[in-house]
Formats: structure tokens, C-alpha cells, sequence
């Protein structure tokens, strides 16, 4: 018989079956194999059958409770990618707005004009454009970098060379201090600079001068292209690797006659305008000579950019004011140059020509104004006039909506053409 367990703590069915044998007896649940399997089985069946049917319906629970959750995955994306797919087509939208105003802008000649930075102790020479920010070059302090709108330079990179030493220009004034800015390139890892008294003087981004070097005694030009520096002075032309700037060049040529000016041109190769109104392409590391056209113009070539109007496009401009737009084959550039139209409008040399917005075309000169002219005919579409005779280079940002210009004695000017 059973008895009653005195009031203490509980004991499970398991300890009291087992208590309740005779003395000495072996428990019944451990008596047998076939025994102890019934025993386990009559004791927990309930216990395991009640645990089985939880497990069955927790794991339906999880696998309904992950599918939800799948679906509702699935749904938070699909949402998240309408979402985002409509948001591109409105940025998209507003892109495409704002290009039409500024093209539009361009065509009509309208443009917000004001100072951008104004230099207090010196003379602006010439400017590059990169993003919001503005390099300074200056007549005898060197170059300094602004934020666009900012009153103090951000850096300064000084020049080697003296202020007082004056040598001969091509502006009206006919001299410049050696350590006059004459070209800039920004790759944004080096700053390049060509200066009035022939030295090719190049620094780090943190300002520090990594190459001074002098190419010749007449204005320098640089320009940055495929990774490889070109610098030219005189008749003399070097070009260096920017990733292994050194003093000596990676190679060296004479030309036929005086340098007045270098551009990049097509792939690896460059353009030179030349004293006696020739215009060649070289390739770039060897100089070797690409295509050369004789007596291009009547007077010294003074500014080029290839591409300005177009693919397979080149527009040089001249000492006398007049401008050219010929079309060849980028790939065969040797074979047959086009004369497409010429321009006469300018009364002073032509300093910089770049490719402005609205498919105009843009060229600068020492009679004051820039000028826009429609890409395909060179029709005339407007000016910008009161530069100074000092004026030197214009640059424009990528989306063509901001041009900054030099020419205005000590300031810096920005004209922008997103403005309604």
C-alpha cells in the first residue's frame, strides 16, 4: 500500500514509485529492460505526447511567423525600391530642368555676374577652376587657393624667383615680373605652374615645392595630361610622369620656332601653336610629331582646345584676334584638316578659347571681352566685355553652369549661368 508522504517538499510520481518498494527490493522501474521501457512509457507518455504536440505546433507557429515576416521582408522592399526608383526619376527630372535653363541661359547670354575672390596685395594673372574651388595664380606671390566666395586663401603656394625682376610679355604692357603666373594645371594631387620668366615650378598638395625647373627664358606654358606633365618656354618642350616627378624630363624636344602656347588634344597627345602660325600634335612621353598644319594661321598661335565644338574638333585663335574651327579624323589627324568657319570679331590676341554651354564655343582676348560663338556656324552669340587688358584665362566647371575669368585687375570673376 501507498502512504501518504508527510507535508515537506514534493516529490515526483518517479521518486515515490520508488519509495514505495519493500525494503531490499529492486526498484520496479529498473528491474527489467522491457520493464523500465513500460514504466518510462506509462509515466512520461503523457508528459512527452503533450511536449511533442507543443513542438509540432511551435515549429508551424515559427515557420507561419517566418513567412509573415517574409512576406512583410519582401513587401518593405518592393516599397523601399518604388520609393527609390521614383525619387531617381525626379532627381533625374530636376537634372534634366536645370540643364535646359542653363543651356538655355547660355543661348540668350544671361548670367549672374559678381567678384568671386578679391585679392588685396597683388594682381591676378590667371585662374583654374576645380569644384567650388579657385586657384589664384597672382603676378608676384604665387598661387593661392580659395573656396569660391571665400575672403581668406585656403592655401598659398609660394614661387621662387624675384618680383622686381621684370621680362618681356605678350600683352600690351609688354613686361611682367619673372615670378608672374603665365599657366596652371590641377590634377588634384600636384598643382603645375608655368611662370612669365620661363621656370616650370610644381607642388605637392601640401604646398610644399617638389620641382623648380627652367625650360627657357621666354613665358612657360603647362598643361597636365594622361598622367604626364608637358611644360613649354621658348623653343624648348619637356614632359615628365606626374607619378615620378623628377628633375630630369622624360624627354626633351626643340622645336621649329617659338612656343605660344599648349593644350591637351586627343588621347595621349597634345597640341602646340607655334610662332609661325603653325599648329602640331604630338604624342605625349616622346613629342614625337603626330600631325602638323603649316601656316595655319598668318599670325602666332596663341591658344587652341580640341574638342571645344565637338569630336574631331579643334579651335585655334591667333596674336591678331582671329579665330579658326577645323575638323579632322582624331584617329588620323595627319591626313586632311577642314576649315569648318573663321572669325575676325577681336581686336587683341586670343588667350584662352573654351567650350561653353548651349553648344557655344568661347575665346578670350587681350581686347577685353569673351566672346560666344554657336559651335557649328560661328555665328556670333554674345560677349562679355570691361576685362582688362590682363586678361589671361577663363575656366569653366564641368556641368558649364559656372565660368570665372580673370582680367578685373586684382579680382576674380564668376558668372553663373544656372540662375533663373
Amino acid at each position: 500500500m501507498f502512504l501518504l508522504a508527510a507535508p515537506g517538499p514534493r516529490t515526483s510520481p518517479l521518486l515515490r514509485l520508488c519509495s514505495a518498494q519493500p525494503p531490499g527490493a529492486v526498484p520496479a522501474s529498473f528491474a527489467t529492460v522491457p520493464a523500465s521501457a513500460s514504466a518510462w512509457a506509462v509515466a512520461l507518455g503523457p508528459l512527452v505526447g503533450r511536449k511533442v504536440l507543443r513542438s509540432s505546433r511551435s515549429r508551424a507557429s515559427r515557420v507561419k511567423a517566418a513567412e509573415s515576416e517574409s512576406a512583410a521582408t519582401v513587401g518593405d522592399d518592393a516599397k523601399f525600391l518604388a520609393e527609390l526608383q521614383k525619387r531617381v526619376q525626379e532627381v533625374n527630372a530636376q537634372l534634366e530642368v536645370r540643364r535646359e535653363r542653363i543651356d538655355r541661359n547660355w543661348r540668350r547670354g544671361r548670367a549672374k555676374a559678381q567678384p568671386a575672390v578679391i585679392i588685396q596685395d597683388d594682381w591676378v594673372r590667371r585662374v583654374a577652376l576645380s569644384g567650388d574651388e579657385v586657384f589664384v595664380g597672382t603676378a608676384s606671390s604665387g598661387i593661392r587657393r580659395h573656396v569660391l566666395g571665400a575672403v581668406e586663401a585656403r592655401q598659398v603656394f609660394r614661387v621662387q624667383g624675384s618680383p622686381s625682376r621684370m621680362v618681356p610679355a605678350d600683352h600690351q604692357a609688354q613686361a611682367d615680373p619673372e615670378t608672374s603666373i603665365t599657366s596652371m594645371a590641377w590634377n588634384g594631387r600636384y598643382l603645375c605652374a608655368g611662370l612669365a620668366g620661363g621656370r616650370l615650378q610644381v607642388w605637392n598638395e601640401e604646398a610644399w615645392l617638389i620641382l623648380d625647373r627652367s625650360v627657357d627664358t621666354r613665358p612657360c606654358y603647362v598643361c597636365v595630361h594622361d598622367d604626364v606633365l608637358v611644360a613649354a618656354a621658348g623653343d624648348s618642350v619637356m614632359c615628365w610622369d606626374v607619378k615620378n616627378l623628377e628633375d630630369l624630363p622624360l624627354c626633351k624636344i626643340q622645336a621649329s620656332c617659338r612656343v605660344h602656347c599648349l593644350a591637351p588634344a586627343f588621347e595621349d597627345s597634345i597640341i602646340l601653336g607655334l610662332a609661325d602660325g603653325s599648329v602640331e600634335l604630338r604624342q605625349l612621353r616622346r613629342l614625337s610629331l603626330s600631325a602638323r598644319r603649316a601656316a595655319a594661321h598668318g599670325a602666332p598661335v596663341s591658344a587652341a582646345a580640341v574638342d571645344a565644338t565637338g569630336p574631331g574638333r579643334l579651335v585655334t585663335g591667333d596674336d591678331a584676334g582671329r579665330v579658326k574651327c577645323w575638323e579632322m579624323n582624331e584617329k588620323m589627324p595627319g591626313e586632311d584638316w577642314t576649315l569648318r568657319w573663321t572669325r575676325s570679331d577681336h581686336k587683341g590676341r586670343i588667350v584662352a578659347i573654351q567650350r561653353g554651354g548651349g553648344g557655344s564655343v568661347l575665346t578670350a582676348a587681350l581686347d577685353g571681352r569673351i566672346i560666344a560663338w554657336d559651335a557649328e556656324t560661328g555665328e556670333f552669340v554674345f560677349n562679355i566685355p570691361n576685362h582688362k587688358v590682363w586678361l589671361g584665362s577663363m575656366c569653366l566647371s564641368e556641368e558649364q553652369d559656372l565660368l570665372v575669368t580673370d582680367g578685373r585687375d586684382n579680382a576674380v570673376y564668376l558668372y553663373n549661368f544656372a540662375e533663373e
